[in-house]
């Protein structure tokens, strides 16, 4: 055997096998001796499990829905897996054909399009845009996430709609209800608004008629 002929394959295969080798050296590294596997510390578990209070309005002294308490509260509701006469549309949304009811206490993901009229109930939580071929009510504490088209829209009261609302026709805003956030605001067009006092929208109102609630 010829060394000087075989010194360079070694030599070539001794540094492509260094170099496949290479990228693994900080895997095995932490392997061998971690370095983050400790804990992490909390000076205060109390605090650090109490949700943020969001932003306050000044003109009621509510506050806004933090994302640590929305998260929370789609948490505790039962998630809606079906609807009666639904389809799947688009992605993780559902199409009912005729009218809907969205039980209390119930969640559904993704965005929904109902061809007839919406009715939600207590505490429902929607996680995507709502459009409605007719009249849309949302019960007491209920909320949608995005954006909620209708002929006419009722909110009763402490529901919420974070997105943007149209209606064709009417909406009326019952006590403490609220459209959008001070962190994300939201508009409102209708041809008709009848809200209480105590009613919110986060950013601007298109409206012919604007009366309040008695």
């Amino acid at each position: 055997m010829n060394v000087l002929h075989e010194l360079p394959v070694l030599l070539f295969g001794a540094i492509t096998l260094a170099l496949l080798a290479w990228p693994f050296y900080p895997t095995w590294r932490e392997w061998r001796h971690p370095s983050d596997d400790q804990a992490l510390e909390v000076k205060d578990p109390q605090h650090a499990l109490q949700p943020d209070a969001g932003a306050r309005d000044e003109g009621n002294g509510s506050t806004a829905p933090s994302a640590f308490a929305l998260a929370c509260e789609r948490a505790q509701r039962q998630l809606l897996m079906h609807l009666p006469h639904a389809q799947p549309w688009g992605d993780q949304g559902w199409r009912v054909q005729g009218d809907c009811h969205l039980p209390d206490d119930s969640r559904l993901p993704g965005p929904l399009v109902v061809t007839g009229k919406l009715t939600g109930g207590a505490r429902c939580l929607v996680e995507g845009d709502v459009k409605v071929h007719g009249d849309a009510h949302l019960a007491p504490g209920s909320l949608i996430l995005g954006a909620l088209f209708a002929h006419t829209v009722t909110l009763a009261e402490g529901a919420q709609v974070l997105g943007p609302v149209v209606a064709r026709a009417s909406v009326q805003l019952g006590p403490h209800t609220a459209i959008g956030s001070q962190g994300q605001p939201a508009s409102l067009s209708a041809e008709q608004l009848l809200a209480d006092d105590s009613a919110r929208v986060h950013g601007p109102v298109w409206t012919n008629a604007q009366a309040a609630l008695s």
